[in-house]
């Protein structure tokens, strides 16, 4: 900018940082705009209407350096031109009176002083908010401190809230193992509140009878020790109650295992039970003395001499409904000479009858393994999985005379059945 750009210069001596409007008030850098058109109206952040980009930057400018001739410049130094001068005019007569000059002098040269002053109260001025603009920046400077510092303590917030979850959830287990030690515990303080309120009126009575003190004071130790009798009595109370309880519940147990012990009957083998839940093949299908207790047996390549049971009974000895999951393993997986469902639901135990439900089992011919020996067996399984942890596994066999692949149809299906046994 030009020092001769009068008005800029005292646009910049009066207004300051607010003359400058190219700065950008977050991020403190500066836009300069060339070649446009658009006029910015004054306003509280624009002190001055103007056209956007033409007050922003330096005004520059080519200056170039004439060349003369150092002969010629030599020959002027020496030069004498006197004749564009003429003489000195005579002094001009007093044109302003006396007193009107004295007095115009005398408010020039107190405005001279005036403007002296003001000129130092402006550079005051100016240093003041120079150093209001340092303490602006200082405080600019903390708060960007105060502002890390604020995210440095929401971050360690955010950890130390985590932990207080992790440890509220702990303390919530915890209180939930002392709740009944708690129960029995209430009564006890409220006992003692009670006494303890007892206690703080005989003391205030202590102050206006100091006569009646030892007496009372002996009161108040008796029914501290009857305070500690109960809670010890208390105590021994809750443990004789936690031990009622466990006493019942492996009662419980052991009522819930002779109750499935009792339950089932039938053909060694073709039946099994665990502590939840137990499983029997349908009696009127059972083939006694085989090896397996599903068991078939083919003669030829179109006959089937032993048909296998097509049903296996599932018992729920648990109250509320349980889900079985169920699949065919061994051989009889990969030849598909077995299938069954692969899931059942039984309902739960009422009073002293189980739940009952069972699920088909398909018989189909095998049409692999045509060039085996003859009269040979294959091994499969069906495996049984309740939900509530007991696991069976039954043996299942076919026994082909032949080396032919088997022609004869398929027997059984894969339905289920809950509520009922087939027997």
């Amino acid at each position: 900018m030009a020092l001769d750009n009068k008005f800029r210069v005292s646009e910049l001596v009066q207004s300051g940082s607010r003359a400058i409007i190219s700065e950008d008030p977050i991020s403190k850098t500066h836009t300069f705009i060339d070649g446009s058109t658009t006029i910015v109206s004054q306003s509280a952040t624009e002190p001055y209407e103007h056209i956007e980009g033409e007050r922003d930057g330096e005004l520059t400018n080519y200056i170039e350096k004439p060349k003369y001739d150092e002969t010629q410049l030599k020959k002027a130094v020496d030069t004498v031109i006197d004749e564009l001068i003429v003489p000195p005019l005579p002094p001009s007569p007093p044109v302003v009176p006396k007193p009107v000059y004295d007095d115009l002098l005398e408010r020039y040269n107190q405005a001279i002083s005036d403007l002296a002053e003001a000129n130092n109260t402006i550079r005051n001025l100016q240093a003041q908010v120079a150093q209001l603009r340092g303490q602006i920046q200082s405080l600019l400077s903390q708060l960007d401190a105060a502002q890390v510092a604020r995210a440095i303590a929401e971050n360690q917030l955010q950890q130390q809230a985590t932990a207080f979850g992790d440890l509220t959830a702990k303390f919530s287990q915890a209180i939930i193992k002392a709740t009944k030690e708690a129960s029995a515990r209430v009564s006890l303080e409220a006992q003692k509140e009670g006494l303890t309120a007892q206690k703080d009126t005989l003391r205030e009575q202590i102050l206006q009878l100091r006569q009646l003190v030892a007496s009372l004071q002996g009161q108040v130790a008796a029914q501290l020790d009857i305070l500690d009798a109960e809670q010890d009595r208390a105590k021994q109370r809750e443990e004789q109650a936690q031990q009622q309880i466990e006493d019942l519940a492996e009662q419980a147990e052991e009522q819930q295992e002779a109750f499935a012990a009792a339950q089932l009957s039938g053909q060694p083998g073709t039946y099994g039970q665990g502590t939840k839940a137990g499983w029997r093949i349908a009696q009127s299908e059972v083939l006694a003395g085989k090896p397996t207790p599903l068991w078939t047996y083919t003669e030829r390549d179109n006959r089937v001499i032993d048909k296998g049971a097509t049903a296996i009974n599932l018992f729920n000895y648990d109250t509320n409904p349980q889900s079985f999951t169920i699949t065919v393993g061994g051989d009889a997986s990969s030849s598909s000479w077995l299938s069954a469902a692969r899931s059942i639901t039984i309902p739960g135990r009422v009073g002293d009858k189980p739940g009952v439900g069972y699920f088909g089992v398909k018989w189909s011919p095998k049409t692999n393994d045509t060039k085996s020996t003859r009269n040979r067996t294959f091994s499969g399984n069906v495996s049984i999985k309740g939900a509530l942890g007991d696991q069976f596994t039954i043996a299942a066999s076919y026994k082909r005379q032949v080396d032919r692949a088997d022609k004869w149809s398929s027997y059984g299906n894969t339905s289920t059945r809950s509520g009922s046994e087939k027997l």
